[in-house]
């Protein structure tokens, strides 16, 4: 497992080194079918893989209501929350895919 952290958002997270048939297709059936912009898609199909997650704000990534929090400081807080744990995922993933080079 791949750990993934970040102290001023205050998120701990991993994400599987080696992935099986099922779990790719989860994320990518997430990515590809749930309505809204990128990082809601990205974050759909990121919650499909992390584990270990620890987060105070956020205790269960899978319960976050994109449409329910209204304390602006918790929306701050919830998007930057997102954006990082999309983009380390969508890496991660890209890191998976390739293919290492002949030395």
């Amino acid at each position: 497992m791949a750990k993934y952290s970040d102290d001023a958002l205050g998120v701990v997270f991993e994400l599987p080194d080696v992935i099986s048939v099922r779990q790719l297709l989860k994320f990518r059936s997430h990515v590809a079918f749930t309505q809204g912009m990128d990082y809601e898609r990205y974050w759909a199909g990121a919650i499909q893989l992390v584990t270990a997650w620890e987060c105070e704000y956020a205790p269960d990534p899978a319960a976050v209501d994109l449409d329910a929090v209204d304390d602006p400081a918790l929306i701050e807080k919830l998007v930057d929350l997102i954006q990082f744990v999309c983009n380390q995922t969508v890496l991660h993933m890209m890191g998976i895919r390739s293919v290492p080079k002949n030395s």
